[in-house]
């Protein structure tokens, strides 16, 4: 990634090219553990999908124990074209996380070292084991609801005799599934009465 805008704090990092403009950087030297596996603490992402499309950079980096994105930047190419809502659309940044991650993922053995042989060569089998994994850690790792965010939620959607949905949508910054699902958490709390219809 010469000339990337993501820093790279100094740090000697390998290249991967893994081919379809897909390259992955990271450093094998500082591994962190991710529940009874390890991998690299920091695996920086560059995928370049078209001539004009533009370029995608994306950091993961291991924040207790599990992998998280840190940074992502979209960057226009020379010559390409402007960056677009479509571009940001494109982006399943849980899919990639979590392949990014499992792709590096690594036994520990009972020495203490790290096994790579398998997710690096793809195996089919490995690949799948090491994605549920890294699912179950990032799924289980989930920063709970707390009771201010559900009455803010409450606040927003009975300040609404229509449309509460989507003015929560835009108060909490968050998809539509996101909002129903605070809304019911709300409404379960107490904190939502049913509407007259």
């Amino acid at each position: 990634m010469e000339g990337s805008r993501i820093q790279r704090d100094g740090e000697r990092l390998m290249a991967d090219r893994l081919g379809a403009g897909f390259t992955m950087y990271w450093s094998l030297v500082d591994l962190a553990q991710v529940g009874a596996y390890a991998m690299p603490a920091r695996i920086e992402v560059n995928l370049s999908t078209g001539l004009h499309d533009p370029d995608i950079e994306l950091v993961v980096r291991v924040i207790s124990g599990v992998p998280r994105c840190t940074e992502l930047v979209i960057t226009r190419r020379e010559d390409g074209r402007e960056v677009r809502p479509k571009d940001l659309a494109a982006i399943d940044l849980e899919t990639m996380v979590e392949v990014v991650s499992a792709r590096w993922l690594g036994e520990i053995e009972p020495d203490g070292g790290v096994g790579f042989g398998m997710g690096m060569v793809f195996d089919a089998d490995w690949t799948r084991q090491a994605r549920r994994a890294i699912t179950k850690l990032r799924d289980g790792s989930r920063r709970p609801v707390t009771t201010a965010e559900l009455q803010q939620v409450a606040d927003v959607y009975n300040a609404h005799e229509t449309g509460g949905l989507e003015a929560v949508m835009v108060a909490i910054r968050k998809s539509e599934s996101t909002a129903a699902r605070r809304i019911r958490d709300a409404r379960k709390a107490g904190l939502i009465g049913e509407r007259k219809r």
